[in-house]
């Protein structure tokens, strides 16, 4: 088994998102390492924010007693690909190869990463129109009912 911490982007960068994908499949830990950024500063990174994606990757063919491994394992007659947003988790059984195995790619940055985008999006719009209204609140030209006193709770309360 492979245990990958890896990040989405710059290790502790501003937008980057981490995650630790679990995995019975040396493709997929030689991969992560090409497609993302991994290593223990991604698990310091998980520690300090407390929030990253569990992936969870079997190529779904365990091997029996004497049995010789495959070249390309995989179990295309039981693949089975979850992707969980609501608790940002990902599971993957029988894929051995692409998108569907190496999960810090298709299933975190295009479904994950949409669900997640959706629920910052309406923070980052909110901040966006607070920006905005702040920028226009402090400027001498403004037209803002009740400007002066906003800004003075904006100075006051939010910038401190």
């Amino acid at each position: 088994m492979y245990l990958v911490p890896f990040s989405m982007g710059p290790i502790g960068g501003q937008l980057s998102k981490n995650g630790v994908e679990l995995t019975d499949s040396a493709y997929v830990a030689v991969s992560m390492r090409v497609m993302t950024r991994i290593g223990n500063a991604v698990l310091d990174c998980i520690r300090d924010q407390g929030e990253f994606i569990k992936c969870l990757h079997s190529v779904g063919r365990p091997l029996e007693d004497g049995a010789e491994d495959d070249a390309w394992p995989c179990n295309p007659e039981k693949v089975l690909i979850a992707h969980r947003p609501a608790t940002n988790d990902i599971l993957s059984f029988g894929s051995g190869y692409g998108g569907n195995s190496l999960l810090g790619k298709k299933c975190f940055a295009l479904r994950i990463g949409s669900a997640l985008a959706k629920k910052e999006v309406l923070i980052e719009c909110f901040s966006l129109t607070f920006k905005i209204l702040c920028s226009n609140i402090f400027s001498k030209d403004c037209n803002f009912p009740y400007s002066k006193y906003v800004a003075c709770f904006l100075k006051k309360y939010v910038f401190f």
